[in-house]
């Protein structure tokens, strides 16, 4: 058997590193593409989102375990996705809020469609399972920077 000559091995090489080369800087321009449009657009959602700010009030009834939420749009900027977050001592509860003729209702994931143009304002009531073990309530919007948690101690007593 004979070997290959020199000549034929070192155009072998050069043709596959070629071929290396080609594959590498391929990935590398999509990888590099890719990461810049992830980049932008999470520059533009933190830009536009910097202009949101919410507010919340929570007045509470331990006798009837019920809760009831004003939730106000105090940005410059549409919140949608918006939803609460019950802490108990013990476990959490997350509820989608739905808006339909002038309510506000717990609904769904699928179906939650809660969105405050600047100024709405919005009121949730609701039973909960108990009001003595809620630490605090997370009210969260689609700008993951834009939420209010009202502690306990700020809830007012409705009874």
């Amino acid at each position: 058997m004979r070997a290959v000559s020199q000549f034929v091995s070192t155009i072998l090489l050069i043709a596959m590193s070629i071929l290396v080369f080609g594959i590498l800087s391929t990935w590398l321009i999509n990888y590099v593409n890719k990461t810049g449009t992830d980049v932008a657009s999470q520059s533009e959602n933190k830009l536009i989102c910097s202009h949101g700010a919410i507010n919340a009030e929570v007045n509470a009834c331990d006798i009837s375990n019920t809760i009831n939420v004003t939730i106000e749009n105090s940005g410059d900027i549409t919140l949608g996705n918006v939803t609460l977050q019950l802490i108990y001592t013990d476990h959490l509860e997350k509820i989608y809020l739905c808006y339909s003729d002038g309510y506000t209702f717990n609904c769904t994931r699928q179906e939650a469609n809660l969105t405050l143009r600047p100024g709405d304002v919005v009121v949730f009531n609701s039973k909960v399972s108990d009001i003595s073990n809620l630490q605090r309530i997370h009210v969260n919007t689609n700008c993951t920077d834009v939420k209010r948690v009202v502690e306990s101690y700020e809830f007012s007593d409705i009874c």
